[in-house]
């Protein structure tokens, strides 16, 4: 009789320890999508860890367990948000095995195949692609000031420059053969110009990027302020500094993706250069530091069609840093013919990209706050480019319209994977690991824009520097062929001489 009652209860231990999550393993890579597929995995192995680790059992309907007699004695840790987070889990569980009709059900959310797959793809977290992206975007403005405020140095603007696209001799030369600039000083055979200089400009940025299968749709718009100072050693060589703030907004577009919230990212940047320029060649140099702070919302929004389990709706918050270094190289030569000038050129701009480990805090309590793991990423890229340029003078200024054609190239172009773990789960392992959209690997910058002098400078004093001169500029700035993005930007500005 003994034995026949350990069988019994060796019988009733393997039918209790039997798998309750054999259905969702079979799912796993069936789903409609790669981020799908490992949100499954995530949720899977977090079931697992929270019954192994944290004294949860897949039948519980509060945090304690019910004996026979109907005492209650709480569980080892599975209480408070473990519990809640282990009802998250299971409920996706218990939803797979119905599907495949293997394993309980009891606490199933009801859903069919598509819809397991859509609440998958809310608990996970590709939203934080968008930090990347953020950097990404930030850097480039900073390239294009940089390289505006060294071509504007390379002929001769001087004084407060607005980032315009430069100002070449020739435009100097119409403006004093018009008296523009002619002044106290007028008529001397040598005008001397500050070696010192100042510059500002506004941009506004505005754009959009099409859904994906790993990354979601959103819309962006910023703000952008540059400035900073420049000082001319001698005819070859100049040094200086940009400086810059930033504020920008990321929208996630519901109606495209499974997706709802946002990113604001705000942030500043430091650019210290050298150029050098030999008559018609030029080349420059530069290390960047830029530091953005990126604050989020990720909702985590799904339906349940069974009465008996509530429908998650909640929202996470998160805030993290990003650093970023850079080394941007550039040269190129400048071909003139009476009005027109001509400029092919190179860049080459190096960057290593750092975003912060950052927690998440559910703001409802529902336990689908995330530790998203630190992410670091490294891109070289070169530009080949060309910008033309005509100047024609009216009697009231000095006006060059110009153009530029610029077709970047990126080697590295490698997908990247965003590792995270739920901030509750039983082990610190990271479960998530979220992958991003490869890379493109070329695009292309139209720049179209116009510049004017329309003030000329005069000399205060005879021996004095020329100086009182304003001069403006307007351009408008497109992104071409970069999957899936659509990117404008505006720019305009004064510059005036002091």
């Amino acid at each position: 009789m003994k034995k026949i009652t350990q069988g019994l209860a060796l019988v009733a231990v393997g039918v209790c320890s039997a798998p309750a999550h054999a259905g969702l393993a079979q799912l796993i890579d069936s789903f409609s999508n790669e981020l799908e597929n490992r949100s499954a995995r995530a949720a899977l192995q977090t079931y697992q860890d929270l019954i192994a680790n944290a004294g949860c059992f897949d039948a519980m309907r509060a945090p304690a367990i019910v004996s026979a007699n109907g005492n209650t004695t709480p569980t080892a840790s599975c209480t408070g948000q473990s519990y809640q987070l282990f009802k998250n889990v299971r409920a996706i569980v218990h939803t797979a095995n119905e599907l495949t009709n293997d394993g309980p059900t009891q606490f199933s959310l009801g859903l069919d195949k598509r819809g397991l797959g859509l609440a998958l793809r809310w608990d996970a977290a590709e939203e934080y692609s968008a930090h990347g992206s953020l950097s990404g975007d930030y850097l480039r403005g900073q390239i294009s000031s940089l390289s505006s405020r060294l071509t504007a140095l390379r002929f001769g603007a001087q004084g407060f420059h607005l980032n315009a696209i430069g100002f070449y001799d020739d435009q100097s030369r119409f403006a004093q053969n018009n008296g523009m600039i002619e002044g106290g000083g007028a008529g001397d055979a040598v005008e001397a110009y500050s070696p010192w200089g100042g510059f500002i400009n506004y941009s506004a940025a505005k754009g959009a990027k099409a859904p994906t299968s790993l990354e979601d749709a959103f819309s962006f718009k910023g703000n952008q302020f540059n400035g900073g100072l420049d000082y001319r050693i001698n005819s070859r060589w100049v040094v200086g500094s940009l400086v810059s703030y930033l504020d920008q907004r990321v929208d996630f577009d519901s109606s495209k993706s499974t997706v709802s919230g946002n990113v604001e990212a705000s942030g500043f940047s430091v650019f210290p250069f050298v150029m050098y320029q030999r008559e018609y060649f030029y080349a420059s140099a530069s290390a960047g530091y830029q530091a953005l702070n990126f604050d989020s919302l990720r909702a985590i929004r799904y339906p349940s069609l069974n009465p008996d389990i509530p429908s998650p709706n909640t929202e996470t918050v998160a805030s993290t840093d990003a650093k970023n270094t850079s080394l941007f190289l550039s040269a190129g030569y400048n071909f003139s013919y009476k009005n027109i000038s001509l400029e092919p050129f190179v860049n080459i701009n190096a960057t290593q990209i750092k975003i912060d480990r950052f927690v998440e805090r559910d703001v409802k309590k529902s336990a689908f706050d995330l530790v998203v793991a630190d992410q670091s990423i490294n891109t070289t890229t070169s530009t080949l480019g060309a910008s033309l340029r005509y100047t024609f003078t009216p009697s009231f200024a000095v006006i060059t319209p110009y153009l530029s054609y610029e077709l970047v190239k990126q080697s590295q172009d490698e997908q990247r994977t965003i590792a995270a773990r739920y901030v509750n789960a039983a082990s610190q392992a990271n479960t998530f690991a979220v992958p991003t959209d490869v890379i493109d690997d070329a695009y292309n910058i139209n720049t179209f824009g116009v510049s004017a002098v329309l003030v000329g400078g005069h000399q205060k004093t005879v021996d004095g520097v020329v100086a009182g001169g304003v001069q403006g500029f307007v351009q408008y700035k497109q992104i071409k062929n970069l999957d899936n993005y659509k990117v404008d930007i505006i720019e305009l500005g004064l510059r005036y001489e002091f």
